[in-house]
């Protein structure tokens, strides 16, 4: 959230637009981007298609399909650094692909030293679990020792997705699902990502 917070400061303009611009487009992310809660409330209707549904809410006393389910995201405008964000499997591997590429100083979109800054600063340090916006594997979400490589990183969802990359095999991992559909609190694909990424790891 922060972050989100700093970049529309600097940038002065609000962050799906600044994203929007600086990132999806010129990636060729033409699917991906933010579901504005005013959009919606303003009666504008969302391709329910293209779009996973979510759960019944009862806070908005209505089924939840195609806004985001975080409550705070969804206070905010459903535009935030934390959640809201909507995409597809296709456009995230442009984005995965280019970070590493970076990570390899080959991508002349992100700048590779400021990536390593971000990811390796602090490697150093036992027991890190998140850097610069990503996640390392750790014991809390079960990835620790299942074969990633110490420069590993990613993103596990609420919603039981994840991405993972690993630089060191330029390994891309995407895995997109709804584990809060039809109803909320279902956990089974917390333990199925370590079980799912274990055996891809065994295949390399």
């Amino acid at each position: 959230i922060l972050i989100g917070q700093i970049i529309e400061q600097l940038t002065g303009r609000i962050l799906n637009q600044h994203v929007g611009k600086e990132i999806y487009e010129p990636l060729g992310m033409s699917s991906t981007g933010y579901i504005s809660a005013n959009n919606l409330r303003w009666g504008l209707s969302v391709a329910k298609p293209t779009v996973a549904p979510g759960p019944y809410c009862n806070q908005r006393k209505r089924e939840i399909w195609g806004e985001v389910q975080d409550e705070l995201a969804w206070a905010m405008g459903g535009v935030s650094g934390h959640a809201g964000l909507f995409s597809t499997v296709h456009d995230l591997i442009q984005l995965t692909t280019e970070l590493l590429l970076a990570y390899n100083d080959r991508s002349d979109f992100f700048s590779s030293d400021f990536l390593k800054l971000l990811l390796d600063a602090n490697q150093e340090a036992k027991g890190l679990q998140f850097v610069g916006g990503f996640e390392r594997p750790h014991n809390s979400n079960s990835l620790l020792g299942i074969g990633l490589g110490d420069r590993a990183f990613g993103f596990n969802s609420n919603t039981g997705s994840m991405i993972w990359l690993d630089p060191e095999r330029n390994l891309e991992i995407i895995f997109l699902s709804n584990a809060n559909c039809p109803v909320t609190g279902v956990r089974k694909l917390q333990s199925f990502r370590p079980q799912l990424l274990k055996l891809i790891l065994s295949f390399i």
